[in-house]
């Protein structure tokens, strides 16, 4: 364990019968100068993890090392700073309690004003600035004391899509040059998946994933963790016999071939499995020996998602606009598959 890092070991936290989001021995550790998002339903616990890092609730069971007690800020949701007559440089001046000259105070309250790309409300009071302003100079007032471990709770869930990226890719940008620590519980996985150096998931009370955002989405350890993160395909597959190079399993797409490396994850009970497939893996094959009914589509990401019927059972994939009715060819990488002993 390095002692510049957040260690919680074996960490329990169970509310009354009536109230989820507890925790359940959790143990990791939380590395200097990274991102986290942390991920889950509501009631998952990710609220109770922040509160129980910043001493509002005591646990149960296990323990804490946090070398950032006295140096650690809480933000829970999104609060706007109010209307006001007084100057943002006076503003952010006043809130910085670090033991510095008003020189410095005015050089930092500048410095994180053009990382957050607002150098120009310098000279404004509070009730010029545009809402968007408003909320990253609110930001920027908890930064003026250079906390090295930062606590968002659901803290920019009201916040406009353009003004939110820039307070994110601020956020990394600061925890990166000040090694800290910033923990982001969110329900925007596609933010935290963006800019977050790593995500955890979490699902009554457990941690059922986490990593980098790439590797929770293109390869997730457990089902749960693929459901949430990301538009996924479910396939019930059943395994059949091998051979040298790849796994042979029976399935309503008929017999699928599986790369031998999946061995390991077979049911070892010969029971039903769970095969996620990303839409990112289903495309157009003019050779490909199945053929997609296109259902509906919507645009989302840039893209178009298309819903269809590939034998009998629905699927998801992005490709250029098609109609509903329309018939294509398709073929799936198996080999770019999740496969899950659980269904």
């Amino acid at each position: 364990m390095d002692n510049a890092n957040l260690f919680l070991e074996n960490i329990t936290y169970l509310h009354d019968a009536r109230s989820p989001g507890g925790l359940s021995k959790l143990t990791f550790e939380f590395q200097n100068s990274q991102f986290y998002g942390i991920l889950g339903p509501s009631g998952s616990g990710k609220s109770t993890l922040l509160k129980i890092i910043h001493k509002q609730l005591m646990v149960q069971s296990g323990e804490i090392h946090n070398p950032y007690t006295e140096s650690c800020v809480f933000i829970e949701n999104n609060v706007l700073l109010a209307q006001s007559t007084q100057g943002t440089l006076n503003f952010l001046i006043e809130s910085c309690h670090q033991n510095l000259d008003i020189e410095a105070k005015v050089n930092l309250a500048r410095d994180l004003l053009a990382m957050f790309e607002i150098t120009n409300v310098i000279d404004h009071s509070l009730n010029q600035l545009s809402n968007g302003e408003r909320q990253r100079v609110q930001v920027i007032s908890y930064l003026m004391n250079s906390p090295k471990l930062l606590l968002f709770d659901e803290s920019f869930a009201g916040i406009d899509w353009i003004n939110r990226q820039e307070i994110l890719k601020a956020l990394k940008l600061y925890n990166s040059e000040h090694q800290g620590i910033i923990l982001w519980a969110t329900q925007n996985i596609e933010d935290a998946l963006t800019y977050c150096d790593q995500c955890l998931v979490f699902n009554f009370g457990r941690l059922q994933d986490h990593g980098p955002g790439e590797n929770l989405y293109f390869s997730p350890n457990h089902s749960f963790a693929a459901r949430f993160i990301g538009i996924s395909n479910e396939l019930l597959v059943k395994f059949k016999a091998q051979n040298q190079n790849n796994l042979e399993f029976d399935s309503l797409l008929g017999s699928i071939l599986l790369p031998i490396q999946f061995k390991e994850r077979i049911n070892p009970n010969n029971l039903d499995q769970l095969l996620i497939i990303r839409p990112e893996f289903i495309y157009h094959d003019p050779n490909g020996n199945l053929t997609a009914i296109i259902i509906e589509q919507k645009f989302t990401q840039g893209r178009f998602l298309i819903k269809a019927q590939i034998n009998g059972h629905y699927f998801s994939f992005f490709h250029p606009e098609l109609w509903q009715g329309e018939k294509m060819p398709v073929s799936i990488k198996f080999e770019n598959t999740h496969l899950f002993q659980e269904v």
